[in-house]
């Protein structure tokens, strides 16, 4: 999937993926039998899977993320069959390591992004943080989508992707 066509010629460094398509990520990588069986993830298929994976091959493999998006997926997946039977925390703990987590404070993220954050909330103002730097963007949450599009930020509605 060629940047280009979205408007993008430079190679990204990276990619942050918003919290549930990086929980479909996720789950596709500890078991893809339970992407269509788990309730968060149900909209999805194995296609999608391999979609998102091949996003983050075209970004250098480095997937970025925040505390915020990891406090998501964990909360998404607290008190579900995918954790309690399966082991999804065990999964999430060793895997954890292979992310390019960046910290910033809520009070610096709030000061940084007052109009993203009264908009959209604390984790998204926290994407918006990282949304330079040649990091990509890939989300299906419109008024994130909107924001950043119109901030001229690089980003990618996933909801796009499947149509074509």
């Amino acid at each position: 999937m060629p940047f280009q066509k979205y408007g993008y010629k430079n190679q990204f460094k990276g990619v942050l993926i918003d919290a549930n398509l990086l929980l479909l990520v996720l789950v596709g990588l500890f078991n893809k039998t339970l992407i269509g069986k788990f309730k968060r993830t149900l909209k999805y298929d194995e296609a999608d899977f391999k979609n998102l994976l091949n996003i983050i091959l075209l970004c250098k493999g480095r997937i970025y993320t925040t505390p915020n998006i990891l406090t998501e997926i964990s909360n998404l997946t607290d008190n579900e069959t995918l954790n309690k039977n399966n082991g999804f925390y065990k999964f999430l703990y060793a895997f954890i390591d292979e992310f390019v987590e960046t910290l910033y404070s809520s009070k610096v993220i709030m000061k940084n992004n007052e109009t993203a954050f009264i908009k959209l909330g604390l984790t998204d103002a926290s994407i918006i943080n990282l949304a330079a730097n040649d990091i990509l963007i890939v989300t299906e949450d419109l008024p994130l989508y909107h924001f950043l599009i119109s901030n001229s930020k690089p980003v990618l509605n996933y909801n796009h992707l499947k149509f074509r």
